[in-house]
């Protein structure tokens, strides 16, 4: 069994250590060990907590009980996804049953839990340890989807002005803006040191929120050259007056020369950080190269 609600362990009686062959008793404390993780004690003890506060609600009833069991299917799995065979894992409960009949207090937990107890020996054979390395292997990928996610989110996204004219419209063709500045790369530039904006005082009195565009220069070392804002919509009209979103329930009272004031503020709070950001530059072809990036500065009240 697991004792102990904040420092979970695991007892084991004499006669079972003395008795069990090494392999079953390793399998038995791997099942015991998985409720330890899982810190079953505790959920129990809430459950228990639960009964005795709705003890008129009916359906409590159900519920506690298929949690009870879900555990103790879920402890099974983890048995057999550490690589215990379903057969020998059945013998293990088998031969812990037998020896524990001879005890009174554990023959009667056994007689109030045989019914679970069938279920899982009837439930172990459609086990098997391929089944639970495939849904670590679809973990795994969940986790590396989500650092992507992650990563596009805090990496910079390159501008582009329009697709290149004629057959080879590829990143590797240099492109340059009025500024002589190549917007195609080979790798795109990335963040190694940020500064946090400061949040404007009047806007955090006021609850708003904001995101404001920026339109960054990084030069071949990696410092920013230039920050500008870009209209909410890039690929608008050209000469589009650019616009910071702000977000709140205070926008509704204002006047728009309030507005822009919020506006002002926020935008100026962002290019003041984006100078002191610095990154490794783009590259192109192996060749650090100065380039033009947007960046979204968001602006969240906790």
């Amino acid at each position: 069994a697991v004792d102990g609600l904040v420092r979970p362990r695991i007892v084991v009686p004499e006669d079972l250590i003395r008795e069990l062959p090494e392999e079953q008793l390793c399998a038995i404390l791997l099942h015991e060990d998985a409720h330890r993780r899982r810190r079953d004690p505790l959920r129990t003890a809430a459950g228990r907590l639960g009964l005795a506060i709705f003890f008129f609600y009916p359906l409590i009833y159900p519920v506690l009980h298929r949690l009870k069991s879900t555990a103790e299917y879920a402890c099974d799995e983890s048995v057999v996804h550490s690589g215990v065979t379903a057969g020998d894992y059945s013998r293990a409960l088998a031969r812990t049953l037998e020896l524990g009949l001879a005890m009174p207090a554990f023959a009667a937990a056994a007689a109030a839990g045989g019914s679970l107890l069938r279920r899982r020996l009837r439930r172990l054979p459609t086990l098997n340890s391929r089944r639970y390395a495939m849904r670590l292997k679809y973990q795994l990928l969940l986790v590396a989807a989500a650092l992507i996610v992650a990563a596009a989110t805090f990496y910079p996204v390159p501008m582009r002005a329009g697709s290149a004219q004629g057959a080879d419209s590829s990143a590797a063709v240099q492109r340059s803006d009025a500024a002589g500045i190549i917007n195609a790369f080979d790798e795109a530039p990335v963040l190694v040191k940020k500064a946090a904006p400061v949040y404007p005082e009047e806007a955090k009195k006021l609850g708003v929120q904001a995101m404001v565009r920026l339109s960054l220069v990084i030069d071949e070392n990696g410092r920013v050259t230039d920050a500008t804002i870009v209209p909410a919509d890039a690929e608008g009209t050209a000469g589009a007056a650019p616009e910071t979103e702000l977000e709140g329930e205070a926008l509704s009272k204002l006047d728009k020369p309030q507005l822009e004031e919020l506006r002002a503020s926020f935008e100026k709070s962002a290019r003041e950080a984006a100078m002191k950001w610095e990154f490794k530059p783009a590259s192109l072809k192996g060749k650090a190269v100065k380039t033009r990036v947007a960046v979204p500065v968001r602006f969240r009240l906790n």
